[in-house]
């Protein structure tokens, strides 16, 4: 493994995207949420621990449903069978009895996704509030936080059902939130015992600004070359000219096979469509509520829904930047690898 780095945000914040944007490189492997890290960090610290320690933790980590397991989604990834992972990961770490946190994890790390020498993203949003920590285990690690205007976020929150919980268990308020930073909710399915009952798009923007104001906390005690601030809607709109900043950030080769492929991940009119789902008046109660945070990001914090005639602009801004990319970068594609096979046939 050549390094490590953590992709983080909010939640429903573009990081799904960016994962798949950056797992099209050739030297870079991005996994899923692990969220285990997290819980070793708060319970460990920089203590050593055994194995069965270890495990123990990162078995226990469910879903919001309290069903399905995340390493389960690691196993499967990889063709593991899950019912022989206790003994099949204890023989792969048999010369560990104990081990640091950094140690076993990137152990787990190999044993599902192989030796090598790529560089490994883990997209976990939450670990954004404790990069602090997670530095000190990992001295050279790296972060992109995806940033997402509040709005939108906070109409995605709402229907999803781990933030559903979350909000149900009042996380949204200042003294729960507090407590929320010194657990992780999805150990021993905690996540599930919260109510799904629906809730406020008021109370998903006061979780979104708690989140992000953490995550701003933490970047300001950790080095400025390990953060890095990237906006879902210029990933979006302006994908070749994000994923440079990125690959300059992670300091990785920017090929041009790469970027073309990347820049086709987003759907054209993802920024149209979810305008769409809230209203003028929830438009303005939103604003209201976050305008100081949104600003920092620069987005838009007048109190009335976008005028039509800015909507046009960028949604012809967006459509202009899909059939660039679908169209010339998608030949670039096609003659990089045509020189690539005349080079290799001499």
């Amino acid at each position: 493994m050549q390094g490590i780095f953590f992709i983080v945000g909010t939640g429903r914040s573009g990081t799904n995207i960016c994962q798949k944007m950056l797992n099209i490189h050739p030297d870079i492997k991005v996994i899923g949420e692990t969220h285990f890290i997290q819980t070793l960090v708060l319970r460990f610290g920089s203590d050593t621990v055994t194995f069965n320690e270890f495990f123990e933790i990162i078995d226990e980590h469910y879903f919001s449903n309290g069903t399905n397991k995340w390493t389960h989604k690691h196993l499967k990834a990889s063709g593991i069978d899950p019912n022989t992972f206790y003994s099949d990961f204890k023989i792969f770490c048999a010369q560990m009895n104990q081990g640091t946190i950094r140690e076993f994890v990137e152990a787990f790390f190999r044993f599902c996704y192989g030796e090598g020498t790529y560089f490994l993203g883990d997209k976990t949003p939450f670990y954004g509030m404790h990069m602090a920590k997670i530095l000190k285990l990992w001295p050279d690690a790296k972060f992109i936080h995806l940033v997402r205007d509040g709005r939108y976020a906070a109409t995605s929150m709402q229907k999803h059902g781990g933030f559903v919980r979350r909000i149900n268990a009042g996380f949204h308020k200042e003294k729960e939130f507090d407590n929320f930073l010194q657990i992780e909710d999805q150990y021993k399915g905690m996540l599930s015992f919260y109510s799904e009952e629906s809730v406020a798009l008021i109370s998903c923007i006061q979780l979104w600004k708690k989140i992000i104001n953490q995550i701003r906390y933490e970047s300001e005690n950790i080095p400025h070359d390990t953060y890095l601030e990237v906006r879902y809607e210029d990933l979006v709109r302006q994908p070749i000219s994000e994923l440079r900043r990125i690959g300059k950030f992670l300091d990785i080769s920017l090929p041009l096979t790469w970027l073309a492929k990347a820049c086709q991940v987003p759907r054209p009119f993802t920024i149209w469509k979810q305008r769409k789902r809230i209203s003028g008046a929830e438009y303005d109660s939103l604003t209201k509520e976050a305008a100081s945070m949104l600003k920092v990001f620069n987005y838009e914090t007048v109190h009335h829904h976008p005028k039509q005639i800015i909507q046009v602009r960028s949604d012809v801004k967006e459509l202009f930047n899909w059939v660039i990319f679908h169209g010339i970068l998608a030949k670039a594609i096609a003659i990089a690898n045509l020189l690539r096979e005349q080079n290799n046939a001499n």
